[in-house]
């Protein structure tokens, strides 16, 4: 537990530092976290004899949260431009992996291919939804960390909203689950969550989204409670799909690189529904003029 703890407070003190950094260096940290989920993930289905194409994995990914940098740093796509960019992105990767199929076709069969289709999507598209969630606003907003010399930019705290709504419902689930869980949530795919951890991860998670989104960012309560409880959805959907790859896979976690906790999957299933879910939630919110 000690070192559960220990290794949590190193970690949130590294994505505060590249929260408040941004550009380059928030770029370049998930596209590590992203190298280090494919891989995992790779890894986890080998187990059950499904190749991925594993180093074009790595290229895919590495187009991806590219054009997202490239969209955010220089401002050459608006949202709905980039929208339109991920369907062809997506058609294209299907259909160079699909391709390796005929030239290498003893190395990648179709399974493979159409699990390293599913897996790119997975795992690139949400880190890129991040990058683009932190490049939505460079102007200045007041809080009251001001006054600590602390200045967060608009984006800054989006992704701040982002992380602390899906850590709020992690933390919530568990200890409303841990003392009053009774109803299994998903039995066959974990066991140990439960139906009142649930509905406590989405109150808790409504009550922090608003009360922070307010006080702190002087966002309106309303719409972040609203956030709040569609994070909390996508938060423990994430979760329940790792979960299932995880147990196809007959491993309990994704790997070890993090002492305590496991994998980076381990660490950012949530996120990797959350993050498009709070992206498309914020684009909407700006588009009818709500903030």
């Amino acid at each position: 537990m000690i070192t559960r703890i220990f290794t949590g407070i190193i970690g949130i003190s590294i994505i505060a530092i590249m929260i408040q950094q941004g550009g380059r260096v928030f770029a370049g940290m998930s596209l590590i976290l992203a190298f280090i989920a494919w891989h995992e993930l790779s890894d986890l289905l080998e187990r059950r004899r499904i190749h991925l194409t594993y180093v074009f994995g790595f290229i895919a990914i590495t187009g991806i949260l590219g054009i997202a940098y490239m969209s955010s740093a220089t401002h050459l796509f608006s949202s709905i431009t980039f929208s339109t960019i991920i369907l062809p992105a997506m058609l294209a990767i299907s259909f160079w992996i699909l391709i390796l199929t005929l030239i290498f076709y003893q190395l990648v069969n179709p399974p493979d291919a159409l699990a390293s289709i599913g897996g790119i999507f997975y795992i690139g598209f949400p880190f890129a939804f991040l990058i683009l969630l932190r490049g939505m606003g460079s102007d200045l907003i007041e809080t009251p960390l001001d006054q600590y010399g602390i200045h967060l930019q608009l984006g800054s705290a989006l992704v701040w909203m982002m992380f602390l709504g899906t850590w709020a419902s992690d933390t919530f689930a568990y200890f409303v689950g841990t003392a009053f869980g009774s109803h299994r949530l998903a039995p066959s795919i974990s066991p140990k969550k439960s139906v009142e951890g649930f509905l406590g991860g989405v109150l808790g998670t409504v009550a922090t989204t608003s009360l922070v989104g307010n006080l702190i960012f002087h966002f309106p309560a309303i719409e972040m409670a609203v956030f709040g409880f569609g994070i909390a959805i996508a938060a423990t959907i994430g979760d329940l799909v790792e979960s299932v790859i995880k147990r196809f896979a007959g491993m309990k976690d994704s790997g070890d690189i993090i002492p305590g906790h496991g994998g980076v999957l381990d660490r950012f299933d949530s996120l990797l529904f959350t993050a498009p879910a709070a992206y498309y939630f914020f684009i909407y919110i700006f588009t009818i003029g709500e903030f």
